[in-house]
Parts: structure tokens; sequence; C-alpha cells
């Protein structure tokens, strides 16, 4: 319907059936609750800064993981637990006693490794606290906090495998998840010939890789070094498996923000460097990595090490 007829037009000159158009959408937009109206607009583009909007609404949204354990997964209440829940969950402690927001509540967002970043890059969620490694592929769509933990991606295979490291996989299935920062290392190896043969087939999640290796439809899974640990601890026979090859990289776990969200990156920083000098830190990882977790009981047991223990000693932005 063309409501105009000419290039200058003015109230006088809409047609009855235009101003009856334009009428019923005013009313509809009048008549919508002014809360709807607000909820509309924020959805059509929220860009205000992630401290502004958790003081305007009262609520963080916590993006997780459920199947890293002993990073981030589920209890057997589908409760988020794991290393870097509770330290986003300090996190979140420190930022309502220093903000004054005593009221505030905190959303949990499952999210996979396929979905994390456009999640927190839609405004979706605030936060996410998991195992995401901080790499300059990822810091181009998004920012993170200082590293609470380094990983490095390597080989879960049974025993009985004659894989020892990467240099084994040509001629071989590999496995991992989608979105899990092994896989663009690994595909840059299989495109540029170091290895040859290889097929990596990507798998909805870590439990499916896992799962496909148990029933020998890889020879291997590969990701982070600490999620193949907590496999083979909480596998029916943990001695059926062994981790294996050195780490392809070692790179930064890290809260992931919004990009150039630097406000919000300073608060969670302080707060992360708060709990790394009193202590807390240490005495969660020793919770997590060194200790019985739930839902079975197993000891994931990884040290702590080196330079893990030195981000502890002096926080900061080691990349």
């Amino acid at each position: 319907m063309r409501c105009f007829r000419s290039s200058l037009p003015s109230l006088r000159r809409l047609t009855g059936a235009c101003q009856l158009t334009l009428a019923v959408f005013a009313a509809a937009w009048l008549t919508m609750p002014v809360a709807a109206q607000a909820q509309a607009a924020a959805k059509a583009a929220d860009t205000r800064p992630t401290l502004q909007r958790v003081r305007d609404s009262g609520v963080l949204r916590l993006g997780h993981r459920t199947d890293a354990l002993p990073f981030a997964y589920l209890d057997a209440s589908k409760r988020p637990i794991g290393y870097g829940v509770d330290i986003c969950n300090e996190v979140i402690a420190v930022l309502r006693r220093d903000l004054k927001l005593t009221a505030l509540r905190v959303d949990y967002v499952p999210v996979t490794a396929a979905n994390r970043i456009a999640l927190i890059r839609e405004g979706r969620i605030d936060m996410e606290c998991g195992l995401t490694v901080n790499n300059p592929e990822r810091r181009a769509e998004v920012s993170f906090a200082m590293p609470y933990y380094f990983a490095g991606p390597r080989i879960l295979v049974p025993v009985s495998s004659p894989i020892k490291d990467f240099s084994d996989l040509n001629n071989r299935k590999v496995g991992s998840a989608k979105g899990a920062n092994a896989v663009p290392i690994l595909r840059d190896r299989i495109d540029r010939g170091v290895l040859k043969g290889t097929q990596l087939i990507e798998f909805a999640n870590n439990n499916e890789a896992f799962a496909a290796l148990a029933r020998q439809e890889v020879d291997a899974f590969i990701t982070t070094d600490n999620l193949l640990f907590a496999y083979r601890a909480t596998a029916p026979k943990p001695s059926d498996w062994h981790v294996v090859g050195n780490p392809l990289v070692v790179e930064p776990v890290a809260i992931m923000l919004r990009k150039d969200d630097n406000e919000f990156k300073a608060a969670i920083d302080r707060a992360l460097a708060g709990l790394m000098l009193d202590g807390v830190a240490a005495r969660l990882y020793t919770r997590w990595f060194l200790q019985p977790v739930p839902p079975s009981n197993v000891v994931v047991d990884i040290p702590l090490g080196a330079v893990l223990r030195d981000q502890f000693r002096w926080p900061g932005d080691r990349l």
C-alpha cells in the first residue's frame, strides 16, 4: 500500500486506509505494558555495558557447560557445579559486595562448546564459566578475564593402543567436540599434510566423542588434557585408558566476556586477583582436582602446575 502521494508527505495527505493502519499500530504499542515495550526494545539492541545492565535488571546471566568435569557440569540434582562454576560464584559474591548489589540474582544458562561464543557475542549471557581457552581467534570476537587455569590438547586412547603421540595419528580416525580448541589446530595440521590420512570427526559434545571411542568408532579422543583425565577417572574401568602425547599448545583458560567491555573485565579481574592472593582459588583447585568430586566421588588427580601456581601468586593476564 502506498501511503504518501509525494516525496514530502504530511499527515493530511495520508490515505484513509493508511491512517487506520497507523492508528492500529500506535494503539497496539501504547496499550502494550511498559515492561514489554522495554523488553522489545532491549531485544532489538541492548548496547548497555554489562555492569549497567546488571544494575538495571538485578540479574546476572552466567553461562556454564554441562559436560566439562571438573570445571562445569551438572550434579545429581541437575545443578551446575565445578571448579569454574565455583570460581565464578566467588567472583559474583565479590561483585555483590563491592557494587552493593545484595539482591543480585544469578540466572544459570547452559551452553555448549559450539554456541558459547555466539551467546556472549549476542548478549544472551553476561559471562561464561567453564573450560574456554583464550586464544587469538576467539579474542577477535570476545574478551576474557585473567586466566584461572592453563590447558592443552592431548590424546585419550585405550591402554592397548599403539598411539603415543600426535605423530601416530596418520591414517587414523580421531574424535573431538564441535567448538573445541583442538579442532582448528588439528584441521590445520591435516590441511598442511603434517597429519596424513587423518580423519577428524566432530561430535556434538565431549560425551559423544568419548562414547564413540569406547565403541571403537574412532581411534582417539582429542581435547584439553584436564577433560581427558576426567573422562578416564569416571570410566567404568579407568585402568583401561590413558592420556598420551605432548600438548599441542598450552593456553590460558578464562572467564569469557563481551568484547571490549572494559569496565566489566576490570571488575572481574579485581575479584579474581583477590581470590588468588587470598588462597581461595588454590583451595578450590584442591577441592576439584585433588579430592573426590560428585557424583561418583572420583579423583581427577591433576597436580597444580608451575604456570598456574605462579598465576595464583602473581595474578595477571598471562597469554
